[in-house]
């Protein structure tokens, strides 16, 4: 697998002068991706996150992996994160804890103390059972549920999240809630996904006669910012009315190539809930969905098939009261 970044995404074209908003575009696709996806709102999609299973997303979700790991590799060059001994660290959206324990031996180890967090009771689970290290704890919170998060308010030194805040159902909710967390002066680092293809070639299976009888879409969280058409600007402004000092924010696309047609077939597997889709169908499910996505994610010169997503990534520090 390889991981290129600064390049423009196939299924957005011009995307570094245009960034991503669809609203107003000059590609007729994207405003027609708008309107094909707005019906789907109507019956509060965003609001509904399935669980996946944490057992298929830890075997085959190395594209998180990697980039996390490039998310991390940046971090060590920030002076806020290079010296953060005796710090309280939170990891929000911490899944099964293979990614927390990677970055925190390779690229934080002085960390004193690091808290995992994931919505999904069944992540943590496998956190506490594959990923133990004597200074990190495991906890089921949900960063949209203000309630779960109160015994860590204002007691954090850093928050780091990587691939999350796009499958949370209103972001601006959960970044106040990040705000809250963090001590006087706290940093976040995070980055989540602001356009991918496996969101439309989802939307498209949808629409096949042979899946849409099958497919729940309320099972799908599309990101926020490709539904309502968010650009750069909208998030600094965010960021700020929360009352974040904004040092970062900026929208990345990234190329990640497969090594096979059946590693990207398993990753797109692992991605969402798929209660719906009985096992002797899963395969089938597989091939399906990723015919659909070789034609939003074209294949590379090599004949490798590729994810082109755009990434967010901010640095954002709550100001001192």
């Amino acid at each position: 697998m390889s991981i290129v970044e600064e390049q423009s995404c196939s299924y957005m074209p011009d995307y570094p002068q245009k960034l991503c908003c669809y609203n107003n575009s000059k590609d007729d696709n994207c405003e027609r991706t708008q309107l094909r996806l707005c019906p789907i709102l109507s019956t509060k999609l965003l609001l509904l996150i399935k669980m996946m299973d944490p057992n298929v997303y830890i075997k085959y979700n190395r594209l998180q992996n990697e980039l996390t790991k490039r998310f991390c590799k940046d971090l060590t060059l920030d002076p806020d994160w290079r010296e953060i001994s005796l710090k309280t660290v939170m990891d929000i959206g911490c899944g099964p804890g293979n990614t927390s324990t990677y970055w925190m031996d390779h690229f934080f180890p002085k960390i004193q103390k690091l808290i995992g967090v994931d919505i999904d009771p069944g992540m943590i689970n496998l956190a506490k059972e594959k990923n133990t290290k004597k200074n990190i704890e495991y906890y089921v919170a949900d960063i949209m549920k203000k309630e779960s998060l109160q015994e860590w308010e204002g007691r954090i030194d850093r928050i780091l999240s990587t691939y999350v805040f796009h499958r949370v159902g209103d972001q601006k909710m959960a970044f106040r809630n990040l705000f809250d967390l963090l001590r006087d002066t706290g940093v976040a680092s995070i980055g989540f996904l602001v356009k991918g293809p496996f969101y439309f070639a989802f939307r498209d299976l949808l629409e096949t006669n042979k899946w849409k009888p099958i497919l729940d879409p309320t099972n799908m969280t599309y990101p926020e910012a490709m539904v309502k058409g968010y650009d750069l600007e909208f998030y600094r402004q965010l960021f700020e009315d929360i009352g974040f000092s904004v040092s970062c924010c900026e929208m990345r696309p990234v190329i990640f190539s497969y090594e096979s047609d059946e590693e990207c077939k398993n990753l797109l597997l692992s991605l969402h809930y798929l209660g719906e889709v009985s096992d002797e169908l899963k395969e089938e499910y597989k091939e399906d969905i990723f015919q659909q996505f070789v034609k939003h994610s074209p294949r590379d010169s090599e004949g490798h098939p590729t994810h082109n997503a755009i990434i967010l990534h901010a640095k954002l520090t709550k100001k001192k009261l």
